[in-house]
């Protein structure tokens, strides 16, 4: 298979993994599980999927998908990095587009911060227009766009669905500003589903900046990469290659490369999470997960179809409005979800495992147990055990 960005043949292909089509619990949506195998390009870096699904498929699956809520204070820690980036290469006065702004959470941060030329586009828009945010509940193209050059465009999530990333980029750089920013963040290397067209090791951002007339000026720290979760890079429009600045060196860009194999080489779990996962399930019966996502998948997937159907697993999210959506298991089966606040009000003690990653989730949904004034005075993390 050849890369779909530089056309190279030289690639590295990993063992297959399972997902469900649709990362979350759902209220009506017929979820269903699929294999997929990462590819990377050895040559410009960029990973890929050796299966992909069909565009119908992928818009339905979006359209379906309710992302995470940081207006109602789900997930707002995570947000802050990226937030703080887009204020210091950006001014109040600037004009700034958020592409994919869902419930609005940054343009309304911003607007805090007086900022009052503010556009958001998304077809599943929870936000309406008001004073300095012009919401349209539609694709950002060619045809839908402000009618004057932008000064800052916000990419969260957006560069690695895109259907065409080369039009995309190029789209990009006519509507923006001289000097203009680009605002990205996008799950890491490891971050594997299907849903993504594509996934980068952070030294592709350097050539995408370098082929679309951009300079990259800002990246997360390499040393971060293991723990990153999410990139968060800015890029600076340019009038011509003569003014390209690389970002990073030749051994620098060796050892993002190593680095992203090895994160994509790894299991999904670590084997000593996988292991106190085992041991937990074991001990009790009854196990509440905390998380309606990939984690919660992966930690499922670490299970016996037994173990699944004999042990009572209860899964809690923070979003309210998920209370009886449904969850795909990987043997295809589907549990009930509860939200957090409900459950934890009638159950004040029980055997919780943290299904995320992110420390910011993590901390987060430990702040809300404490909230709540919970007896629960230990959990299970990715890192190990949590003393509440």
């Amino acid at each position: 298979m050849s890369c779909p960005y530089c056309n190279s043949q030289n690639v590295l292909t990993f063992k297959s993994v399972t997902e469900s089509i649709l990362p979350r619990s759902v209220h009506n949506f017929e979820n269903k599980l699929v294999s997929i195998t990462p590819i990377i390009c050895k040559d410009c870096h960029m990973g890929f999927n050796e299966l992909d699904v069909d565009d119908k498929t992928r818009d339905s699956c979006f359209k379906a998908y309710e992302f995470i809520k940081a207006n109602q204070g789900i997930g707002t820690s995570r947000f802050t990095p990226f937030l703080n980036i887009i204020k210091k290469y950006s001014k109040s006065s600037d004009t700034i587009v958020d592409i994919g702004c869902y419930d609005g959470f940054l343009l309304k941060e911003l607007h805090k911060d007086n900022y009052n030329k503010l556009y958001g586009y998304d077809p599943s828009a929870q936000i309406v227009s008001q004073d300095g945010i012009t919401i349209v509940k539609d694709y950002f193209n060619l045809n839908n766009k402000p009618k004057t050059l932008v000064d800052g465009i916000i990419l969260g999530g957006i560069i690695g669905v895109v259907d065409d990333l080369k039009d995309f980029m190029q789209l990009m750089h006519k509507c923006l500003n001289k000097n203009g920013k680009l605002f990205i963040e996008n799950p890491s290397i490891d971050g594997i589903h299907v849903l993504q067209k594509r996934r980068f090791c952070l030294d592709f951002f350097d050539k995408l900046a370098h082929d679309f007339l951009f300079n990259l000026i800002e990246a997360t720290p390499i040393e971060k990469l293991s723990k990153a979760g999410h990139y968060q890079l800015v890029f600076e429009k340019i009038d011509d290659i003569s003014q390209y600045k690389p970002y990073f060196t030749k051994e620098q860009k060796d050892s993002i490369f190593t680095t992203s194999v090895n994160l994509t080489k790894k299991d999904i779990l670590d084997k000593d999470f996988v292991l106190n996962i085992k041991a937990f399930v074991k001990e009790h019966k009854d196990i509440v997960i905390y998380g309606g996502g990939v984690t919660t998948f992966n930690i499922l997937n670490t299970l016996s179809k037994e173990q699944l159907s004999t042990n009572n697993i209860i899964i809690l999210d923070s979003d309210e409005s998920r209370h009886n959506a449904l969850f795909t298991t990987p043997f295809n089966t589907k549990i009930k979800v509860q939200a957090a606040s409900y459950y934890l009000k009638e159950n004040k003690t029980c055997n919780l495992i943290l299904g995320v990653k992110s420390p910011y989730y993590v901390n987060e949904i430990i702040n809300t147990i404490k909230s709540l004034n919970h007896n629960i005075k230990r959990v299970l993390t990715i890192d190990g055990f949590k003393d509440i």
